[in-house]
């Protein structure tokens, strides 16, 4: 083991021996939403410490590299790490200041191997830094905002009125754990949902059995969210779930995942996809809060990995749905026929196609009760 593996080594058994760097010109970063890290009258040196603790509370290493130092023990070619500091949304640091660590090192490794190798370029890299930094600055939020519920629930009478509460209320039952949660968490469903992803990638051999494949999704749920109380929207999502759930296994279905506020489920035919998925849409439409939904459903060979389910059928109606408005079940034009005997079903052939990604140009019917056409 050379010099700097053995002092890479000493970092991850001593990741909190130096304190982190604290900036003193920019704004400290907020604890929880609209609470700042130091109190007026803090000395810098108790934000130092702070920042320390919260270094080590969320699981990060010591600093103990400046850029130039860093990138002196990496090849990395022409590559602008700014850039790709910036891409993530995180802040960048002076030349000489140290700032980075270890698990900077491990990850400017990995990202100059895969540049040296051509596996990938510099604008996929870029593009990827971009969508990280952006998905896991809003998850973060979000995660703070739970950590701030669970404590305010959990511990009622905690005090967090001042930084050094909250510090304290961080390090403690139940957040700890809560925190540890959350990095395993993000790794299992980015793993599951990377799986579904190169599933329906990769497709599936025509030849295979054939169902019905649906999706039903709340219309505005965005807007709906900025508007609506926490509370309020929790409970609109637990009573979407729980129709989702009792309409699909009322038609002899199952609901293979709920994606945020989209549902994705399975039945054996077109004419119970349809009923299935007007049902839904009827039931939502009812109660202390109504809300409209929009979906879409789709007949074609699909297989079954580990209880997901895959396959351009799916591609094709997860597409159809994204285009669908409110209100409305989108099926293609070719699925129509299997209605024909159905007059409790109304069928209307719309005028445009839509060029759908990875499924291409594809012609569309709705599908409606009798009674709402």
């Amino acid at each position: 083991m050379d010099h700097d593996e053995q002092e890479e080594q000493r970092d991850e058994t001593h990741d909190t021996a130096e304190l982190p760097i604290v900036d003193p010109s920019k704004p400290p970063p907020a604890i929880a939403t609209g609470t700042p890290l130091t109190d007026p009258g803090e000395s810098h040196t108790t934000e130092v410490r702070r920042a320390a603790d919260l270094s080590e509370i969320v699981g990060l290493s010591r600093p103990r590299y400046t850029r130039e130092e860093l990138l002196e023990k990496v090849d990395i070619g022409t590559t602008d790490t700014r850039r790709w500091w910036r891409a993530m949304g995180l802040v960048e640091v002076p030349d000489r200041t140290v700032a980075f660590n270890a698990d900077d090192l491990a990850m400017v490794r990995a990202l100059g191997a895969v540049l040296a190798d051509g596996d990938a370029s510099e604008e996929h890299v870029f593009r990827l830094a971009r969508l990280l930094g952006g998905s896991m600055s809003r998850i973060s939020e979000a995660q703070v905002s739970v950590i701030e519920d669970v404590l305010t629930t959990l511990e009622p009478d905690l005090a967090m009125d001042t930084a050094a509460d909250r510090s304290a209320a961080l390090a403690s039952e139940p957040a700890a754990p809560l925190i540890d949660l959350f990095e395993q968490s993000m790794v299992y469903v980015w793993r599951r949902h990377l799986f579904a992803a190169l599933g329906r990638w990769i497709g599936v051999d025509p030849d295979l059995d054939s169902q019905a494949v649906g999706f039903v999704d709340i219309s505005g749920f965005s807007h709906m969210s900025k508007r609506l109380d926490a509370d309020v929207l929790a409970e609109i999502i637990e009573h979407f779930e729980s129709e989702v759930v009792d309409v699909v296994s009322a038609h002899g279905g199952r609901v293979v995942k709920f994606i945020g506020d989209e549902a994705f489920f399975v039945v054996a035919d077109i004419p119970t996809a349809a009923d299935a998925a007007l049902t839904v849409l009827e039931r939502m439409k009812q109660g202390d809060h109504p809300v409209d939904l929009h979906g879409a459903i789709a007949y074609g060979p699909t297989v079954t990995i580990a209880g997901d389910v895959f396959g351009n059928t799916v591609n094709l109606a997860k597409r159809l749905t994204d285009v669908s408005r409110k209100g409305r079940i989108l099926m293609p034009r070719r699925d129509a026929e299997a209605l024909e005997d159905h007059d409790e079903l109304v069928v209307r052939r719309m005028s445009r196609t839509f060029d759908l990604k990875g499924v291409g140009r594809t012609a569309t019917v709705t599908v409606a009760r009798g009674e709402d056409s």
